[in-house]
């Protein structure tokens, strides 16, 4: 049996919406955007933790 990693994997990231229950911590930016600690974003989390596990094809789809 093959493991997931011999496999075509793509991450996909589902980000929609302006954090408006997130007020005080987002300032008019999306959610994704928000800052986890400085210079470092939900969005870049989530991709560098897809870039640990070799997951390097990624789909990112927005809304608003």
């Amino acid at each position: 049996m093959a493991c997931w990693w011999e496999y075509n994997v793509i991450g996909v990231i589902l980000a929609a919406g302006f954090a408006t229950r997130l007020r005080s911590v987002a300032r008019r930016a999306p959610k994704s955007l928000i800052e986890l600690e400085p210079g470092v974003t939900v969005l870049d989390h989530i991709v560098n933790a897809f870039h640990e596990v070799e997951i390097n094809k990624i789909l990112c789809c927005y809304q608003t």
